[in-house]
């Protein structure tokens, strides 16, 4: 029974995902330039093989565009996120934590706030079991970005 119904929700979401990353292709295809589209699609298909969220680093891309961001730096942008939420995961998984997408984009914020990935490991070790961390990582951030050293900033959100 149960295997029938994780069956059927697979027959089920794959054609949505498939849908939405068509959807994401056709989108960035409208408004870059052909050669950057290629590369952006290639670095989110990487991201993806690294289980990294490919909406959001659509996301940056379409931002990066509706800013009137050149190609190339949208490009950097969507580059520097990727390797910036591979820290983050990173970060997350050495303390044993298997990060949902909203996690792995709050790492990823308070990274680029400032919170270095060994602060960032320490939360996910310390915090309660099977809670969610975005809002502490997210809290934390702020804090760093405020000018609040990493463990100073842990500190306060524990």
């Amino acid at each position: 029974m149960i295997n029938r119904a994780i069956s059927l929700l697979a027959i089920v979401l794959l054609p949505v995902a498939a849908a939405a990353q068509q959807d994401v292709s056709d989108r960035l295809s409208a408004v870059l330039p052909p050669e950057v589209v290629d590369q952006v699609l290639q670095v989110i298909a990487t991201a993806q093989a690294r289980e990294l969220p490919p909406r959001a680093i659509a996301n940056i891309a379409l931002e990066g565009v509706t800013k009137g961001r050149s190609g190339e730096e949208v490009l950097a942008a969507v580059t520097q996120l990727v390797g910036d939420m591979g820290r983050a995961q990173d970060a997350l998984r050495a303390a044993g934590h298997t990060p949902e997408d909203g996690e792995l984009e709050a790492a990823t914020a308070a990274i680029r706030m400032g919170v270095d990935g060994q602060t960032i490991s320490e939360l996910a070790r310390s915090g309660p079991s099977g809670r969610n961390l975005a809002v502490p990582l997210l809290v934390m951030g702020g804090l760093a970005e405020r000018g609040l050293p990493s463990d100073q900033a842990l500190a306060a959100v524990r």
